[in-house]
């Protein structure tokens, strides 16, 4: 559990709080729909590849975008019911599939048009809508500076979780690359010792041909000189 002190301007009551997590908790469905439809369009209009811009393609490939804004909505109702603010991230950490498929870079020149930033910019703004929608109709007297400074909380559990998504990729990828060189490293020093193998069999077998030559030198000895000379040339090219 980890324990959120609120980021926003003033001190909203609990009487706000309460209301905005029922009003989220009840139209949960509707803000994760429209979300995850604003989303799918937002891919299928950035990438030129024609399977990507089937709606429904898209709907169903990226329904882990959809489950991981259902658990930011769920914290930051945990945040809005809790008194102290504490909600669980355990989740996100375990979740190494969706980290290393929307790893934040460490540097990026544009941030405003960065992928994670238009998707949390949209959630939080749908989220805030229905909220402000609600309230109002309910005949409450809450502000709405003060809604949206309460519902800047979403904004930071989201870019919170972004991080921690972050860290377990670059964990994850530092593990594969790590057992990757302990593969690498292994296949060398096998290869090292099979070509030493080979080395020691080919030395062995020359070692073996070195008496048997000796003996035919000593007999061409008694005969032919050229002989002799011919078969120590071949025994200084072994």
């Amino acid at each position: 559990m980890r324990k959120v002190q609120s980021k926003t301007l003033g001190f909203p009551t609990k009487g706000l709080k309460a209301e905005i997590a029922e009003i989220l908790a009840r139209k949960r469905e509707p803000i994760l729909d429209q979300f995850y439809q604003a989303y799918c369009q937002y891919i299928s209009e950035k990438h030129p590849d024609e399977r990507k811009r089937d709606i429904e393609y898209l709907k169903k490939v990226c329904i882990p975008v959809r489950n991981r804004f259902s658990i930011l909505l769920n914290r930051f109702i945990t945040f809005l019911t809790t008194e102290n603010g504490d909600y669980d991230i355990s989740e996100s950490e375990r979740d190494v599939e969706y980290a290393a498929r929307f790893l934040v870079p460490a540097r990026y020149k544009d941030l405003a048009s960065h992928d994670v930033v238009k998707m949390t910019r949209t959630f939080v703004q749908i989220a805030t809508h229905y909220v402000l929608t609600e309230v109002t109709a309910s005949g409450y007297t809450f502000s709405a500076e003060a809604i949206s400074n309460l519902m800047n909380e979403l904004i930071y559990i989201t870019f919170e979780d972004l991080w921690v998504s972050s860290v377990v990729a670059f964990r994850h990828h530092h593990r594969l690359i790590q057992g990757l060189l302990s593969k690498i490293m292994k296949a060398q020093e096998k290869e090292r010792q099979s070509f030493a193998r080979e080395l020691h069999d080919d030395l062995l077998q020359v070692l073996a041909v070195i008496p048997i030559r000796l003996q035919i030198v000593e007999e061409l000895c008694d005969k032919d000189v050229s002989a002799v000379r011919n078969e120590l040339k071949r025994l200084r090219d072994l």
